[in-house]
């Protein structure tokens, strides 16, 4: 067991947390707040975030996923300033800016043929599923065991089920992620092993006749799951063959990986995708996107009804369309990418060095830690190495970053975020850090 005493000084946070807890359950009404070393952000610039007690932190939570460039960032934020004083914030009517967008994802992204704007990733899959099973007439969706595609009921099943309850590992049971969650949609609802071609192929064949979709994460970025080479290919060519479409959720790899996601990096090819977080840098916006004949399904075109006050409004538009244009800079990505083999590989080097049971992983500018010599390849792996300890070991490691300036969601010290504004020297003062935690505790590590 490995033991961290918080140093910092969270005194007013403690309080504030006190006083908070009267009006919102936990004491976070975004739900976004931590049960240890809980602590409420007073402001956030660059790559930096400070607390109300005036500690400040190397920020790699990213806003759950969104910053991509970085916090407040100055040439973005004038653009929005620019649009709420000349267009608005909210219309609620047709306006050029989201139109404009529409045509700029088509650029962008393969087959985005058509695409609609919600707010947040739930809304989007939860249309993607809608339009599906209006095209095909069919109840039934696919998702893969570990996956996260929204809070909403229909889609919140087996994202962190207990090992007890998750049935075998080749043909896992749905269990739902919240209260209720009714039978009928437990029974619509077909669970898979991710990074299973067999176990897939045997499913999508035997019910193929009732599927409307298989939903999958090209990374299950919640567990820091990379796929195997050969699996999305071989997924996209199983659901081709099976007349299937094939929704990729792209909410987190979207814009983050690529201007055009890993639908463009990797070569999938997917029926309908899904994006949000990094394509505006943290305002609020998502989008659906795919081929006409499942976006045609949509209101006013369809019978598939769609709607939602703020979606795709000027502020958001606006945002995006700057985002994008910034991401699409020479070197942009190439200098992320190469922030993120940096990291990676000066933390792997300290774990060499002291010849301890750790990897650090990921994939472009997301990296992590998962304490075992092998990156898991399912949700199994990641549930058998937390209930063996790693879940203590990432909770010890997350406080000693957080003792040293570094943010990590405690909860998920797998799953980290660089973005624009991060530099060479916050990458080696990280290094430096997470080699002295590893240092400390190399007895308990090996």
């Amino acid at each position: 067991m490995i033991n961290v005493d918080l140093k910092l000084d969270l005194s007013r946070s403690n309080a504030y947390f006190n006083e908070a807890c009267r009006y919102s359950p936990g004491g976070a009404p975004d739900a976004k707040g931590w049960e240890r070393d809980l602590f409420y952000i007073e402001r956030a610039k660059g790559n930096r975030l400070w607390d109300l007690d005036g500690n400040e932190y190397i920020d790699y939570n990213a806003g759950a996923g969104p910053i991509i460039l970085g916090h407040s960032e100055d040439e973005l934020d004038e653009v929005v300033i620019e649009t709420i004083r000349n267009v608005g914030v909210q219309v609620a009517q047709p306006h050029t800016l989201e139109v404009e967008l529409t045509k700029k994802l088509r650029e962008i992204i393969p087959g985005a043929e058509q695409s609609v704007f919600c707010n947040a990733g739930t809304d989007t899959l939860q249309y993607a599923v809608r339009m599906a099973r209006t095209y095909t007439g069919r109840q039934k969706v696919v998702k893969f065991e570990g996956g996260y595609h929204g809070w909403a009921d229909g889609l919140a099943i087996s994202t962190n089920p207990s090992l007890d309850a998750a049935g075998p590992g080749s043909s896992p049971n749905a269990i739902p992620d919240t209260s209720g969650v009714l039978p009928a949609i437990l029974e619509n609802t077909i669970v898979l092993p991710y990074n299973d071609l067999d176990a897939a192929s045997e499913r999508l064949e035997r019910e193929k006749r009732d599927i409307a979709c298989v939903i999958v994460e090209p990374i299950v970025h919640g567990h820091a799951i990379l796929p195997r080479p050969g699996f999305l290919k071989g997924l996209q060519e199983l659901c081709n063959s099976c007349d299937i479409p094939l929704v990729l959720d792209e909410i987190i790899t979207g814009f983050r990986h690529d201007l055009g996601g890993l639908q463009k990096k990797w070569g999938i090819e997917a029926d309908m995708a899904c994006y949000g977080k990094s394509m505006a840098n943290g305002y609020v916006i998502s989008a659906v996107t795919g081929k006409q004949k499942y976006m045609s399904t949509l209101s006013p075109d369809g019978p598939a009804f769609l709607s939602g006050t703020y979606n795709g409004n000027p502020v958001s538009s606006a945002a995006t369309l700057k985002t994008i244009e910034i991401l699409g800079r020479d070197g942009f990505y190439e200098r992320l990418y190469g922030l993120g083999d940096l990291l990676r590989d000066g933390i792997n080097q300290v774990i060499e060095q002291l010849a301890i049971n750790a990897v650090c992983y990921g994939y472009g500018s997301t990296w992590g830690i998962f304490f075992d010599r092998t990156i898991p390849s399912n949700y199994r792996d990641v549930a058998f190495h937390n209930e063996a300890g790693g879940s203590a070991k990432g909770a010890a490691y997350a406080r000693h970053m957080l003792n040293h300036g570094i943010f990590i969601q405690p909860s998920r010290p797998a799953r980290a975020y660089l973005y624009a504004a991060h530099t060479e020297e916050d990458v080696q003062r990280t290094v430096d850090a997470a080699a002295s935690f590893f240092t400390d505790h190399q007895t308990a590590l090996r």
